[in-house]
């Protein structure tokens, strides 16, 4: 962990992060025709669940694909209902955690029930790229390095208890995405961890994937970060 202070840089220990294998299939196949964008319950997404297993099972596949959308939080409890329906009928689920705005994807979170077994409370699923969101983390590390970088806001603060996958859209246009390194960046302690150079992908579709198992802002920095 680094702590940002005027002047200089204080050494400490880093964090890095193991990647879980996803399939990079980007997001051709999901395409929004509804325009329900309300954040779905506990129960609606248990039985969203239930159909998608159910499905699975009858057309004989090993997995089952969960989808919901809008939920800017889901519980470990939820997580944990999908994982035992998922064991019980004998396979494999996935969900798919959507922020949808008008027939569009903005964002997808990748959560594996199995990882939740010692989850508690709830994880927030809330995502921000705009420069009301990063702007204030965009330029304190301005002020720090030398790297081009790019700014996500997320709604979790602190661990997530569990790897997770990210897919947005996130404008790198100005940097080597075959040298990005990322970082977790906690505001209320002033201090930064690294998530490994390796934890990332983008797809066919122009999707930035990344793995964290922390929140915060995430900073996206072409190459190691410098100082100034």
């Amino acid at each position: 962990m680094r702590k940002l202070i005027s002047g200089m840089m204080a050494a400490a220990v880093s964090l890095c992060l193991t990647v879980p294998a996803f399939a990079a299939t980007g997001y051709g196949d999901y395409i929004i025709l509804g325009n329900s964008y309300t954040p779905p319950s506990a129960a609606q997404i248990s039985q969203s669940a239930a159909n998608s297993i159910s499905q699975a099972v009858s057309s004989g596949a090993s997995s089952a694909k969960v989808s919901i959308r809008n939920a800017t939080s889901i519980s470990s409890d939820t997580i944990r209902s999908v994982a035992s329906q998922a064991s019980n009928a004998g396979i494999k689920a996935i969900i798919h955690a959507d922020k949808v705005e008008g027939r569009t994807i903005i964002n997808r979170w990748y959560i594996d029930p199995d990882k939740a077994s010692s989850l508690s409370g709830s994880i927030n699923l809330e995502v921000k790229t705009d420069a009301g969101a990063t702007r204030a983390t965009a330029n304190k590390f301005a002020q720090y390095f030398k790297n081009n970088i790019a700014v996500v806001s997320l709604g979790q603060q602190g661990s997530f208890g569990m790897d997770m996958e990210l897919a947005l859209k996130v404008d790198l246009s100005h940097m080597d995405l075959d040298n990005l390194n990322f970082y977790s960046y906690d505001k209320a302690t002033n201090t930064y961890v690294a998530l490994g150079r390796a934890s990332y992908y983008m797809d066919a579709n122009g999707y930035l994937h990344f793995t964290t198992n922390v929140g915060n802002d995430i900073v996206i920095s072409e190459g190691a970060l410098a100082v100034k």
